[in-house]
């Protein structure tokens, strides 16, 4: 999910940095800020609703013809990966816009005067430079996607369980706490380790760029 979300971070914090159109720009910002400003229950709902059997996107799929019976997104990864991508992006997007911003226009610019496409211009100029970024990005998301919670409990219906939702459960259902206990030590531990790890390959990429 968060390199999903960085993925789609990408082309939209490129779109509201260096669009000629500034509407364009900032029609998307204010999207992203509805989005971030709207709370996580809201959202959680929203999605609810929009992901049922009967709703607004199976019934549009159905009657484009894509599918000739409702996808089944809740109750599943499917829905719950959707809705946390969604929630993640606005983090993702407000820290990319900053580390394109700092991009050097002009060293694309000498690239494409010397025959290169857009494409060879953006993967073998544009991205080795925003890697550490992109990294930095993915730490982010990643840190909070680990917490989820409220996401798998109201799109999951007890199917999908995430590390934070089985904490829960642990202590307040079972009253079991010292495995809850147990479990968010180790929790805490390997989301340290992983970040750790995140960033140590962000700095190699820094470095190997610069």
């Amino acid at each position: 999910m968060s390199v999903i979300t960085v993925a789609i971070a990408v082309p939209m914090a490129m779109v509201i940095v260096r669009s000629k159109r500034e509407w364009v720009g900032t029609l998307i910002m204010l999207a992203i800020a509805v989005t971030f400003l709207s709370g996580g229950v809201t959202r959680a709902y929203s999605w609810l609703v929009l992901l049922g059997n009967r709703g607004l996107i199976n019934l549009s799929l159905i009657e484009l013809g894509i599918v000739s019976k409702p996808i089944q997104f809740l109750y599943n990864w499917s829905g719950v990966g959707i809705a946390i991508t969604h929630y993640l992006l606005p983090f993702a997007v407000f820290t990319l816009i900053g580390v394109v911003q700092n991009l050097n226009v002009s060293v694309e610019e000498a690239a494409r005067s010397l025959g290169a496409s857009r494409t060879t211009t953006f993967w073998r100029i544009t991205m080795p430079i925003l890697l550490p970024g992109l990294m930095v990005t993915l730490v982010l998301v990643y840190s909070i996607a680990l917490a989820s919670f409220l996401f798998p409990m109201v799109l999951g219906g007890g199917k999908v369980r995430m590390v934070a939702n089985q904490i829960y459960d642990r202590m307040f259902t079972e009253y079991d706490v010292p495995y809850a206990a147990a479990t968010a030590v180790v929790f805490l531990i390997s989301a340290f380790a992983s970040i750790w790890l995140i960033n140590l390959v962000a700095k190699k990429i820094k470095k190997a760029v610069s």
